[in-house]
């Protein structure tokens, strides 16, 4: 049986700088494979200001993607059947695992897809990490989970 560290392997294959720019893609492709392969997934926005979480909530209850935008948000990643957190660098236990700009507190808040799908149009471009090439590592991250099977 194939595992979650095989499928992640196969995703992040010679795509560099996923987690500079690109965790939103990665997070909205590769989880959207998982869930067809059976697992659980939710999309996860992290956060190290706690006085922003409920600001983030009531943007996307009101379906406000600049809301979300312009909030202090670090890192999109998935939860996987409410066991493991996933992002392109690794599986973690707890959100203290994950290497996020070395802050001692995060604070997780569920997005959606529709909120997520808009995040990543190009007209917010500006609003993410330039370091993810947008095309050509974008095309190659896209063909590797889509060969996952």
């Amino acid at each position: 049986m194939k595992t979650l560290k095989h499928y992640l392997k196969i995703a992040t294959k010679d795509v560099k700088n996923i987690n500079n720019g690109g965790c939103g893609f990665f997070a909205k492709h590769f989880g959207e494979k998982l869930s067809l392969l059976g697992y659980k997934v939710k999309y996860i926005m992290l956060t190290h200001n706690k006085e922003c979480v409920d600001d983030i909530k009531k943007s996307i209850v009101k379906r406000d993607t600049l809301g979300v935008l312009n909030s202090s948000w670090t890192h999109i990643l998935l939860l996987v059947d409410n066991k493991f957190y996933v992002d392109s660098k690794g599986i973690y236990d707890t959100l203290e695992d994950i290497n996020d700009r070395d802050c001692s507190e995060r604070y997780e808040i569920e997005i959606n897809l529709f909120i997520l799908d808009n995040m990543l149009k190009p007209k917010y471009i500006l609003r993410w990490n330039p370091v993810f090439d947008r095309v050509n590592d974008l095309k190659k991250l896209i063909k590797n989970i889509n060969s996952i099977n």
